[in-house]
């Protein structure tokens, strides 16, 4: 239930190796001050070579080297790498190491042989020097630009000049034999005032820069001071310096009046003896290596202090002095047993019992006053003072009184308001302290919320009350107005748990509880109650709580990410791993006033800096020494300082002191590897295209913070994106193409940023498939294809461009075609109008004229109007060949059906010009598939040409013959040739003979031979076009005097029967009915015709017609056909008046155009056959367009006869009386369903008993019958109308208007539909409908007649028994018992 306070134990022993270097250096440190430096310690034990070191050296890429009395080593921040005999080391005592500034070349001064060379190979060559001797003692070296100055101990000092370009070098040794005061050299470097200095124990040699000569008069005109012993110097420009004296520290200056020396002594807080090194880091403190230890000067109200850093328990005069200050600000101290590394961040204070503190662990924190901290341990309390300045050590104890001596583990301290300090225990409930008394209060065992328990927080509200949170039993208020106690346990006033971590009272007074098993509980301190309100379902465990300037609130929860929560709008949001946080786990969490949010972890703490999502970790390492952080101990003072507890003492940070200098890592490559081998790293390396795998290796050097070097990298040449940040050292890419290509990775700690990127370039060569040269030769090959396919594209652009002149000129002719087409269908359509105004009155007069004259006359003119009706149906037939419109209807059929059919035809004919006529045909059945209409077109038109020019007495043969199979008719052949003993044909006319329109002459045959006929040259043409059609040929055969032969060929197997094909035309014409005399009509619209000549007017229940025709004749003319036969006539000159007018007066039969201006007759078809008022009515349509697809559509759209123009008045009227028989027919089954007449008995059964000795007519499978037999759309009609009927089977009251208005017709609409339908008016339909109900219930017997008559809507069982046996002839009694 308490794993952090059960941990802690473990996690301190975790800690032991660092708190114990912790605690050595604090026992080195004075005892007046926290110690504020963290640091590393390097010996042998991890990597040093030898642990008696003589010299420091940083190169230009960041790496500390160390020179040892076991050779010489160097530090990138992770590991030591150690140079020794093996790669060639002559003498392993070295005294001075120097980088040069290029970072290739690393001089060592050894102690016995001499200088040595470290190159950029590993490995290390000796470097003689003219003049030494050994031992060289080579203890000082620098390394400039092109030179390298050497100073030894007893020798002298040797210049050595690199000439640029040039591979000899030039060397100048001074020494004591050449005019020098001394042979022995302690430092050597830059000087002031452009001067190089050599430190000596005579004071300063100042030698020329630029030549290198010594410079006896300058050094005669220095100060006293710097001509005495000296042991080193750093230079901090050229007019400031600090050299190392005997006597303590020197700070030197020169300018215009002179030089200047100020001595830093055991006063100024230096420690006493010579400062034998001495450093000044970027932010102005100067540390000195003395050899009594290690101090840091500071400047202390406008002065120059020095502070102890680290005592030397002994010294060796010729080791353990040196100190470098590296690029990252930290210093290195060389140490009798090591090299110690110092990270000078000074914004954390480190407190510990040195300090004054009981132990070490530090477990609550509390302020009273501005002047005194309150530190709560594991046993007891400190009191640290603090003044303006900063903390004021040693801290002072204060004891809670104990049973026992073990003192008291504190876990919370929290003021309130009446003078008192409440301090929470470990089991020992709380303490109550009086700040003016010293008086202790103690609630442990005497507050039954408190006694045993782990008190983990305290706060007080904004009633002066203080709350206590317990681990095991919730709760406890204490109220100081009358000094009760008052325990919240789980289940009282909305509390959800027992166990909490904290009680948090916010900027706005509200207190919040941190729960152990409830996440974030809400109190509202008015009315004492709890509420949970992170949203969370189920367990969430909430170890910590505070505020942040936005009023959110941040909880550091147990086994989840750090969590921010909105109290104005109750979200919740997470802040994980990814942002960089190190635990899942914080101990606390505390923001702070510039944004940030402080996070307790095992390792330290981690800051989150709110605005930019970011984290900055600090460990041991990074200057936090107090490392592992404890619960909820924490606190932030008004100043913005950060006091923290934790197991190793008491933390404060302070951001008015200066963090150390932030510098991105330095990136270097170190390794190369092509295809997995190692190779050389040269600059502008050239691979061959199959060495395309390359791996680089690479390192960021940050001596501060090695464990948090990340690195980028990118490959130019494959992309220019940064991968993304890790810790990988070495980066593989394989398979790479052929191009040049730049490795580029950059480096970063955390802290300055990334570095400057790290390159290498190199270029993988293309195969030689891929050069310069078969680049040529590609290039050359591809302009001669070009220059190919140029010649075919123009050839083919030409080509292109005549077919499209072609394709237009044939769209053009298409158009001309379609126009013509057009203009025929139009101009037919035109024609046969007027045509069925001449052939309807024409026929009427040849048959029914009065006198033998007017019948002649009227034969004539009805004659030429069949004639020219004739011609405009062949140029029809022309125009839709050449628009290819015309289809054929193929059917499977006897050919010599179809030749008799068509020889009869002209038997009447030609008897009358004294022709005879012959067949030649088999007598079965000849198998053809054809167009019946237009091959019986073919026969007809061949058949009238040779009748027209076939004299008196001549002969016309038809024959049909099946011809054998060919190669273009596999299947074989039927032959139809039409001969004839007529004039015959020239021979200049039979290549012409099938064009349109030509017209070629006859002669006479002789005498008694038929005049010469002329034709309109059409037929011919149109025989060509239809048989063309069939896949068949027709050819001729003539000579003047022998008559013609046309012989037609048409393939089997060519053409497939089409099921929806129109039948035959029959065997015989129709007889023709004698027509009727009408009159004309008015004219007038919806006004029934009036008859010209006195006759009777119709019947009232005479048929009613409504004609819609947007011709005013050809109306009148359909009145004047169908007034003689007694219809009711009503007139609509287009659709839309016509369906309005079918729609209010609901006819009985309608005639109508097709083609009409606005809605179509096929239009106004399709309304009125989806309309339920209009849907039974018939309807035909009369249009010139006569076509088998016309008709078909007109069929589909609901149409019931289709009649073209022109038309015979007496096929009209056929169709009328045809169709009209049809719907009385179908009334007629409904009048099955009758009551026989009153008083009549049925003749086939009587009454015996109550039972019927015959059986009854099943009236329910007549009216079912009667109902199957109407159209699918008048079926629907009536079954609404019957479940109408059923929905209100038991109202009495429901009648016609009400059954009108749910079937969405009018009254006069329903009787006229139903009428025309049933012959029923609708109440009479109605109540027979009741009535058959009435008998299917009875059949089911399902109640006694009353009951029966009551369901069907009958109010009166008498009246019931009435309506049933005179609808049926039989007593309702009766069913069932036949």
């Amino acid at each position: 239930m308490f794993p952090r306070l059960l941990a802690k134990p473990v996690k301190r022993r975790m800690t032991l190796w660092w708190l114990g270097i912790v605690s050595s250096l604090a026992a080195l440190a004075a005892p007046a001050a926290a110690q504020t430096l963290a640091m590393r310690t390097f010996t042998t034990a991890n990597g040093l070579v030898q642990s008696s070191v003589y010299c420091l050296a940083q190169d230009p890429e960041g790496r500390i080297w160390v020179g040892t009395q076991g050779g010489v080593c160097v530090f990138d921040g992770k590991e030591f790498r150690n140079y020794g005999g093996q790669e060639g080391l002559p003498d392993s005592h070295v005294l001075a190491v120097a980088a040069a500034p290029d970072g290739r070349t690393v001089w060592l001064g050894q102690k016995y042989t001499g200088l040595a060379a470290l190159g950029p190979n590993g490995r290390i060559h000796p470097v003689p020097l003219p003049g030494l001797r050994v031992p060289g003692l080579l203890a000082a070296l620098w390394a400039g630009p092109g030179e390298l100055w050497v100073g030894s101990k007893g020798q002298g000092i040797w210049r050595l000049k690199f000439q640029a370009g040039r591979p000899d070098t030039a060397v100048q040794h001074w020494s004591a034999a050449r005019g020098l005061p001394t042979d022995t050299m302690e430092w050597v470097g830059p000087g002031l005032r452009g001067r190089q200095w050599a430190i000596t124990p005579l004071g300063v040699l100042v030698f020329d820069r630029r030549t290198g000569q010594p410079l006896p008069a300058e050094r005669a005109a220095l100060p006293e001071a710097l001509r005495q012993r000296l042991n080193g110097c750093y230079r901090v420009s050229d007019s400031v310096a600090w050299v190392g004296a005997a006597t303590g520290l020197l700070r030197v200056s020169t300018g215009p009046a002179g030089w200047r020396v100020r001595r830093y002594g055991p006063a100024d807080g230096l420690l006493p003896g010579p400062a034998l090194r001495v450093v000044q880091d970027g932010m102005g403190r100067v540390w000195t290596s003395t050899a009594a230890g290690l101090c840091r000067g500071t400047i202390q109200g406008g002065q120059l202090r020095f502070t102890t850093i680290a005592r030397r328990t002994t010294f060796d005069d010729d080791r353990a002095c040196d100190v470098l200050v590296d690029r990252e600000g930290s210093l290195w101290a060389a140490f009798d047993d090591g090299v110690n590394q110092y990270l000078t961040d000074e914004r954390f204070a480190h407190f510990t019992t040195a300090d004054g503190l009981p132990v070490n662990p530090v477990t609550a924190l509390s302020q009273v006053r501005p002047d005194e901290l309150w530190v709560g341990t594991e046993r007891d309390i400190a009191r640290l003072p603090l003044a303006a300045s900063g903390p004021q050590p040693p801290a002072r104890p204060l004891l809670i009184p104990a049973r026992t001596g073990r003192g008291h583990y504190v876990l919370s301290l929290a003021p309130d308001s009446h003078g008192g300090m409440w301090v929470g225990t470990l089991g020992e409930g709380a303490w109550r302290y009086d700040l003016r008394t010293g008086r202790w209060d103690s609630y442990d065992r005497n507050v039954e919320g408190l006694a045993g328990q782990y008190v983990a927080s305290m706060t007080e509200d904004r009633r002066g009350r203080m709350w206590l949170v317990t681990h095991r039993r919730g709760v406890t208020v204490y109220d100081p107005a009358d000094k009760s106690f008052r325990t919240f346990r789980a289940g009282q006033n909305g509390l959800t748990s027992n166990n909490f971590w904290q009680v948090y009272r916010d900027r706005a007074g509200r207190l919040w509880l941190a729960s152990d098993d409830a996440g974030l509980i809400s109190v509202d301190t008015d009315h004492d109650t709890f509420r949970r309100v992170d949203g969370e379902s189920g367990n969430l465990t909430v170890g910590s709580i505070s505020e942040d300037r936005r009023g959110h609130l941040w909880l550091g929860p147990i086994g989840q990410t750090l969590l921010r929560y909105e109290p104005a709008s109750g979200r919740l949001h997470t802040y994980g791993l990814e942002l960089g946080l190190h635990s899942i786990n914080p101990y606390f969490v505390q923001c702070d006033s510039a944004g940030r949010v402080w996070v307790g972890t095992n390792l330290g703490i981690d800051v989150l800096d709110t605005k930019t999502n970011t984290v900055r970790s600090y460990a041991p390492a990074d200057g936090f020494l107090g490392g592992e952080t404890d619960q909820n101990a924490v606190l932030l003072t008004s100043n913005g300082q950060v006091w923290m507890g934790t197991v190793g003492g008491l933390m404060l940070y302070n951001p008015r002191h200066v963090p150390r200098a932030s510098v991105p890592p330095l990136t270097r490559l170190t390794g190369l590897r092509v295809n997995l081998r190692d190779t050389t790293l040269q600059a502008g390396l050239t691979l061959p295209y199959h060495l395309n795998g390359v791996s680089v290796d690479f390192q960021g050097v940050s001596l501060a913070r090695p464990g948090s070097v990340r690195y980028q990298y990118r490959l130019r040449g494959l992309g220019d994106a940064w991968a993304s940040p890790g810790e990988g050292t070495s980066a593989t890419f394989a398979n790479l193409p052929p191009g040049p290509y730049t490795f580029e990775v950059r480096a970063t700690n955390g802290e300055g940023g990334w570095s400057k990127p790290a390159a290498f370039s190199f270029t993988i060569e293309a195969p030689w498939w891929r050069r310069w040269w078969a680049w040529l030769l590609y290039a050359s090959a591809l302009g001669l294809v070009l220059y190919v396919v140029r010649r075919r594209t123009r050839l083919q652009e030409r080509e292109r461009a005549e077919r499209r002149l072609e394709r237009q000129a044939l769209g053009h002719l298409q158009e001309m075609d379609r126009v013509k087409t057009d203009f025929f269908t139009n101009i037919s359509h035109e024609l046969r109008t007027p045509l069925t105004l001449i052939l309807g009155p024409a026929e009427l007069l040849a048959e029914q004229a009065p006198d033998t004259l007017s019948r002649q006359r009227g034969g004539l003119v009805l004659g030429q109007a069949r004639k020219l009706l004739a011609l405009i149906n062949q140029l029809l037939d022309l125009s839709k060949l050449d628009a290819g419109a015309l289809r054929l209807h193929p059917t499977a059929g006897d050919a010599g059906q179809l030749v008799r059919h068509a020889l009869a035809s002209f038997e009447d004919l030609a008897a009358s010009r004294g022709i005879a006529l012959r067949l030649e045909a088999p007598i079965g059945f000849v198998p053809l598939v054809f167009d019946a209409v237009k091959l019986d077109e073919v026969l007809t038109n061949l058949l009238a040409n040779a009748l027209r020019f076939t004299p008196v007495g001549g002969q016309v043969t038809l024959r049909l013959a099946s011809g054998p199979a060919t190669v273009a008719a596999p299947a074989g052949t039927v032959e139809l040739a039409v001969q004839d003993t007529g004039p015959g044909i020239a021979t200049e006319h039979l290549m012409h003979l099938f064009d349109r329109f030509y017209q070629g002459g006859s002669e006479p045959a002789g005498p008694g031979a038929g005049a010469a006929r002329q034709g309109t040259g059409i037929g011919l043409a149109l025989v060509r076009e239809l048989v063309a059609l069939h896949g068949g040929t027709v050819e001729v055969s003539s000579a003047p005097g022998q008559g013609a032969c046309f012989v037609v060929k048409l393939p089997r197997g060519v053409l497939v029967a089409d099921p929806a094909a129109p039948a035959p035309p029959p065997s015989t014409p129709p007889k023709l009915v004698p027509p009727a005399a009408l009159e004309l009509p008015d004219g007038t619209f919806a006004t029934p015709v009036a008859p010209t000549e006195p006759a009777s007017a119709p019947a009232a229940e005479a048929a009613l017609v409504l004609i819609i025709e947007d011709s005013d004749e050809v109306r009148a003319f359909i009145a004047e056909a169908l007034a003689p036969a007694g219809y009711r006539l009503l007139l609509a000159p287009d659709g839309a008046a016509g369906l309005a007018l079918a729609r209010a007066e609901v006819p009985d039969l309608i005639v109508s155009d097709v083609m009409m201006p606005g809605l179509s007759g096929y239009e106004v078809c399709q309304a009125l056959k989806t309309d339920a008022a209009t849907s039974h009515i018939p309807v035909v349509l009369l249009t010139a367009r006569s076509s088998a697809d016309d008709r078909l559509e007109g069929l589909e759209m609901g149409a019931n006869a289709y009649l073209p123009k022109p038309f015979r008045p007496r096929e009209l009227l056929a169709q009328l009386r045809s169709l009209l028989s049809l719907s009385q027919q179908n009334r007629a089954r409904f009048a099955l369903l009758a009551a026989p007449e009153e008083g009549a008995e049925p003749a086939d059964r009587a009454p015996a008993e109550g039972r019927l000795t015959a059986p009854l007519p099943n009236q329910l499978a007549v009216h079912a019958a009667a109902v199957a037999a109407l159209p699918s759309l008048d079926q629907a009609f009536l079954e609404k109308f019957d479940a109408a009927v059923l929905a209100h089977l038991s109202d009495e009251t429901y009648g016609v208007d009400q059954l009108g208005q749910e079937l969405g017709l009018s009254r006069t609409q329903l009787h006229r539909k139903l009428k025309a339908l049933t012959g029923q008016a609708p109440g009479e339909y109605l109540r027979n409908t009741r009535l058959l109900r009435a008998l299917a219930l009875l059949q089911a017997k399902v109640g006694t007649v009353a009951e029966v008559a009551y369901q069907v809507g009958y109010g009166s069982p008498a009246h019931f028994s009435t309506a049933f046996s005179r609808q049926f002839g039989y007593a309702p009694s009766t069913v069932g018992k036949e």
